[in-house]
């Protein structure tokens, strides 16, 4: 069987959350059991719980074998140096949103200073003032490129998206049984 990544990804979780329920080695006995009675019953759950616990080996195993194989999809189709340049214009887009206000025209910075220092007072306590370092055409210049930051970024989504739908996984017909008998496929 095969399945595209973004369903090998799904299936991957799905298997988790079904180890991840638990995997209960203890039962319960009544009371009033006979030894003999209690002993066949134990064996039983023995039996049963062996076999369950090398199905979930089994599981754990597919688990794995399907992230190796996502993972290896991944480097060689493109899709880790796709992320990697997605998250670098992300970051570069987070960096230009931390720039804050334009300098100031002469006539605006020549007025700050202005009334920053007609209220320095008796005690000749320096003052300063706050601006802005770039003028409103470089802001531009950085707006710009945060929006063209951000079509390239749906431009890669858009080319990961496809190589997660055409790249595939492939399951083995008992590793198939399995999961389509534990209802995870």
């Amino acid at each position: 069987m095969e399945l595209n990544l973004k369903k090998a990804r799904k299936l991957e979780a799905s298997i988790q959350k079904f180890l991840d329920k638990g995997f209960p080695t203890t039962i319960n006995i009544r009371s009033t059991e006979t030894l003999q009675g209690a002993r066949k019953a134990l064996e039983k759950a023995s039996k049963e719980k062996a076999v369950e616990l090398l199905e979930r080996d089994k599981l754990l195993t597919i688990r794995y074998d399907i992230r190796r194989q996502i993972e290896a999809k991944n480097e060689t189709s493109g899709i880790n140096s796709l992320i990697n340049e997605k998250v670098l214009l992300e970051k570069k887009i987070e960096q230009y949103g931390n720039i804050t206000g334009k300098s100031p025209s002469d006539e605006e910075l020549a007025a700050d200073l202005k009334i920053a220092s007609n209220t320095l007072g008796s005690n000749y306590v320096q003052k300063y003032i706050e601006v802005g370092v770039f003028n409103e055409s470089f802001l531009n210049v950085i707006l710009d490129e945060v929006h063209n930051h951000r079509k390239h970024i749906e431009i890669i989504e858009d080319k990961i998206a496809e190589k997660n739908l055409s790249n595939k996984v492939r399951l083995d017909a008992e590793q198939t049984k399995l999961l389509q008998a534990k209802r995870l496929l």
